[in-house]
């Protein structure tokens, strides 16, 4: 890495957004002064090369979210002489963040801290220091040799530091926290200080900070001396427009118009034989709110236009106090489009006070639609009512994982949605990438009545829920909080009505999931997520019932369930439905997939058929039945492996003497425990162990480096399943109670 010697002195920064890093430094010797960064969505970043200063800037959050300061990277940098104050950015924006690095880093990922200096800066009000951000398998080496000297923080939060690594390679002299309810401050003096404001900084008082230090950031004049200001734009009003009704004529007043335009419509209703394509900023309202006018396209057309409103990019429109309506001709598609496909520019769609009603084209007919490679900057819909479509909002064909997405803002709020044959709202955001924060969803106040009432093939009863976890390291885990530990292995309210709801985990793809069909039929439609033409392309499905009787259908066959029976279903299995005998007592269909690579045949069996093996010991209290489904003793599958396990009268405790298998991941279903008692499932390493405490009917996944097994505050019963080659097991590591810590 190569010297720049760059100077970036005296600039403002405004709500620099959309990425996290405001500056990135990939160069050596380049100074960053009196720079003022303002509620900018970000940090300055020491991304590649050494020996870089920042000093004298001032970073002000003033509370917005993800506002960042400083970010620490590679050797030799110092930070000092700053103002942090309202920032409140957490990971990589912190107001301070130190990465870990990666050992024989490339050039494009990070190199190990060494030899940084942070001296003498004031923090007011800002989430903790980020020391270690980034750590994981890769990035697996803590700063070494650095200091953070003479600072003062004042801190409303429960800590000062937030570390994901050891921090024994960085020295703590002389800092100062005034942070009343911080329950650990290691590193900092706990000093009650008095605080002064100062030309819109509040400062420590005696603590020889003096504004002149920040002054050059807090100038008004900014820029280059020859730079003149460019004029400002005359904001010119919409020109307003009366529209009659009929055939015809809205599409006529807007072809007529070419620039910025309110088009208010008379009382009746206007039948379109185009759609209407925004290239202007375009407001369409009623003449009057009590008469809502009704624009729908005209039916008896030879080619029907596929959307009634059309967003160019770069564009604003806004519909309010209109009835919307596709039942005229269901050839058309779509209320509203994006942009073409690839097209430049954001654009704003805002639906207000309307109805929009029967957009039922079943060949993807949808509310809205976003073309793949569109952004809208702001999708809102506010006190209205949507009714009676297909789809609603579909904003999911940024497919490739990259982290685009269609929509940086979403917002309903105070309106009714009634009546969905599939979703109200498909929004897509794939990839693991950490520069950006995009998209933003509110729902406020709104009400979903009757969604998913139908399928794609008319079936009713189906909503399809499914949430994506990723793995973590055990040096990860051992930092998390217990509801960090919750929500990244606990798997809860796997049971709801009428609803397929799965978690995808990436610890050995596994798929787990729950059905309970009560209203009708339960399908088990394809996810964006499998890539795959269908659920089971390229995967294989175990299903064991812990309700009532009930039934699977698969490519049309019938496989009747009763309570504990099992059934497989192999790779290549097209079209899968569940369904209750009796809705008051309806199946309850615990679910595990995992991928496949050869055919098995479908089979059911029940608990009766199955091969019984006794193990533990009334004496330890962990006396059990261990029924082996899909095993190399019952149903032959690919890799998927999956069990019954009873626990006998009087024992509590599961899987003693415990083991772990470090080459496949286990996962744990907890049923028929009553409701008003707990499991206290153990995980972790072995000299390392966690619990997580849960309920009936919740599941639990174990890496393959982690120990699991469980004690009951009463006897219950469970399912256990994993994948693999080895379905022999003869590669499990035996642990000795005594051994866990």
């Amino acid at each position: 890495m190569s010297n720049s010697n760059t100077v970036v002195e005296y600039n403002t920064f405004e709500k620099c957004n959309g990425e996290v890093e405001v500056i990135s430094n990939k160069s050596c010797g380049n100074v960053y002064r009196g720079n003022l960064f303002l509620e900018s969505q970000g940090s300055l970043v020491m991304r590649h090369g050494n020996n870089c200063v920042a000093e004298g800037n001032v970073f002000l959050g003033n509370g917005q979210p993800y506002t960042g300061g400083i970010r620490i990277i590679n050797e030799g940098h110092i930070v000092k002489n700053h103002f942090f104050g309202g920032l409140t950015g957490a990971d990589f924006r912190g107001s301070l963040v130190m990465m870990n690095g990666v050992p024989n880093s490339p050039l494009n990922r990070y190199n190990q801290v060494k030899n940084a200096q942070v001296l003498n800066n004031v923090f007011y009000n800002c989430g903790p220091f980020q020391l270690g951000a980034g750590a994981d398998a890769e990035r697996s080496l803590p700063p070494v040799s650095s200091v953070i000297e003479g600072n003062i923080v004042y801190s409303e939060k429960e800590s000062v530091i937030t570390a994901f690594d050891k921090m024994d390679g960085i020295a703590f002299k002389n800092n100062i926290a005034d942070a009343p309810n911080a329950k650990a401050i290691n590193g900092f003096t706990p000093k009650k200080l008095d605080w002064v404001s100062q030309n819109g900084l509040t400062l420590p008082k005696s603590q020889n900070f003096d504004y002149k230090l920040f002054a050059p950031a807090m100038t008004a004049k900014r820029g280059v001396s020859w730079a003149t200001k460019p004029a400002t734009k005359k904001v010119v009003a919409n020109e307003v427009i009366n529209v009659q009704p009929g055939r015809g004529t809205l599409e006529a007043a807007v072809k007529k118009t070419k620039g910025n335009a309110t088009f208010v419509l008379a009382p009746g209703k206007y039948e379109l034989e185009r759609g209407i394509v925004a290239k202007f900023n375009m407001v369409i309202e009623a003449q009057n709110p009590a008469d809502k006018p009704v624009i729908a396209t005209a039916s008896g057309l030879e080619k029907a236009p596929g959307y009634v409103f059309k967003a160019e990019a770069g564009i604003r429109l806004t519909v309010n106090n209109v009835v919307i309506s596709g039942k005229d001709n269901s050839a058309t598609k779509y209320a509203f489009s994006s942009p073409s496909e690839d097209a430049p520019g954001n654009y704003s769609i805002y639906i207000k006070n309307s109805e929009i009603s029967d957009f039922n084209n079943p060949d993807g007919g949808a509310v809205f639609r976003a073309a793949k490679g569109t952004l809208a900057d702001t999708l809102m819909v506010s006190n209205s009512v949507i009714k009676n479509c297909f789809r609603g909002f579909n904003l999911s064909y940024e497919k490739d994982d990259k982290g685009k997405y269609n929509a940086e803002n979403i917002i309903f709020e105070n309106s009714v949605f009634t009546n969905f044959s599939q979703w109200v709202l498909h929004y897509y955001r794939g990839g693991n990438d950490e520069s950006t924060i995009g998209g933003n969803l509110v729902i406020n106040h709104c009400v979903f009545n009757k969604i998913g009432s139908k399928d794609k093939k008319n079936r009713s009863g189906k909503l399809y829920i499914m949430e994506i976890r990723f793995e973590h390291s055990p040096k990860e885990v051992s930092r998390m909080t217990t509801e960090e530990l919750r929500d990244t292995f606990l798997v809860e309210q796997l049971m709801q009505d009428d609803q397929l709801t799965t978690v995808y985990t990436h610890y050995d793809r596994l798929i787990i999931g729950g059905v309970k069909p009560v209203g009708g039929s339960v399908a088990l439609e394809n996810h964006p997520e499998l890539r795959a033409n269908f659920y089971l392309e390229r995967r294989e499905l175990g299903i064991i019932n812990v309700g009532g009787n009930g039934a699977v259908i698969a490519d049309g066959v019938r496989y009747n369930m009763k309570k504990l029976s099992c059934l497989y279903l192999g790779m290549g299995t097209k079209e899968v439905s569940f369904t209750s005998d009796d809705a008051s007592v309806p199946g309850l269909y615990y679910l595990l997939s995992s991928p496949a690579h050869l055919n098995y045949p479908n089979r059911l069996m029940t608990k009766d058929e199955a091969s019984p093996v006794q193990l533990g010991d009334p004496a330890t209290s962990n006396s059990r039945t261990i029924y082996k489904y899909i095993h190399l003793d019952g149903i032959r599958s690919c890799q998927l492996v999956m069990g019954l396990t009873v626990l006998q009268s009087g024992s509590v405790w599961n899987s003693i003497p415990p083991h772990t298998h470090t080459r496949r991941t286990e996962v744990y279903f907890y049923f028929d425990l009553p409701e008003d008692q707990r499991m206290f499932h153990f995980m972790g390493q072995p000299t390392e162990t966690r619990n997580i405490v849960m309920r009936n009917n919740d599941a639990v996944v174990s890496p393959p480096w982690s120990v699991h097994f469980g004690c009951g505050t009463s006897n219950y019963t469970f399912i256990w399943g994993m994948a693999g080659e080895n379905q022999v097991y003869s590669d499990m590591d035996a642990l000795k109670v005594t051994d866990l810590k």
